[in-house]
């Protein structure tokens, strides 16, 4: 209800309060107490410019009519709605509505829209737990999905009976529903890029981890790495360190 009254005072600019003479009459001078007087004064309102104008009302305390009834307080004037009027309440219409889309999307905390609310820094952190691992839910059925396409494309073309190769020079032959498809994604984690950074090189100083795992976790593609010549990736395995005394 709220948001539909928001829309209606958004397409509203003023209200004019204009006098209706209750003797008046219409153009061809029978009375109708007023109207056709107040709707040449609405008339006026339909040629402003389009940057703006000034618009000439006219004030008269006391106005009498012929038969002398005397209106005490009779005025007119012209309101412009105040923007600042209802803004707490649009604030938190706003705040309603991305909370809404981060539902939608899939679980998105608030300080995602840049809207912090009640986060704070250690909070914020622990609210982006459930996005990570819906964003990993959702990396997986991408994958499985990706996976099943190119095994239908593979029947396809070769028929259900043909078997393929396990690997690149395999003499090994085995049905496409054996056959896994190297689909990676860039992995989301909640820990920052220094967390890891710290963690791998732990793992590299005390030969913990391979050479193509630490690649992999920093977030480097090892197979494309390793065959555009990185050293570390070659067949050569990763230095131990010496064994303290």
């Amino acid at each position: 209800m709220r948001l539909n009254v928001h829309q209606l005072q958004q397409r509203i600019l003023a209200v004019y309060k204009a006098f209706l003479d209750p003797n008046g009459k219409d153009a061809d001078g029978v009375p109708d107490g007023g109207v056709h007087g107040w709707r040449m004064k609405g008339m006026g309102f339909r040629v402003l410019p389009e940057q703006g104008g000034v618009i000439q009302l006219v004030h008269q305390p006391g106005y009498t009519d012929r038969d002398g009834v005397k209106y005490d307080g009779v005025n007119e004037s012209l309101d412009f709605m105040r923007p600042a009027q209802g803004a707490a309440d649009a604030a938190q219409d706003m705040k309603l509505i991305m909370r809404m889309v981060g539902l939608a999307i899939g679980g998105m905390p608030e300080h995602y829209f840049g809207e912090g609310g009640g986060a704070t820094r250690t909070t914020a952190e622990s609210m982006g737990l459930p996005s990570i691992r819906l964003a990993n839910k959702r990396q997986a059925a991408f994958r499985h999905t990706i996976t099943r396409m190119l095994r239908a494309e593979a029947v396809r073309r070769g028929g259900r009976d043909r078997k393929w190769q396990v690997a690149k020079g395999s003499r090994r032959r085995v049905p496409i529903d054996l056959i896994e498809f190297p689909i990676e994604f860039p992995e989301i984690r909640e820990e920052s890029l220094e967390t890891i950074i710290r963690r791998a090189e732990f793992a590299a100083a005390n030969g913990y981890a391979s050479a193509q795992t630490l690649t992999s976790d920093i977030g480097f593609d090892a197979a494309r790495e390793k065959d555009r010549g990185a050293t570390a990736l070659q067949d050569n395995p990763l230095p131990r360190p010496a064994p303290q005394e």
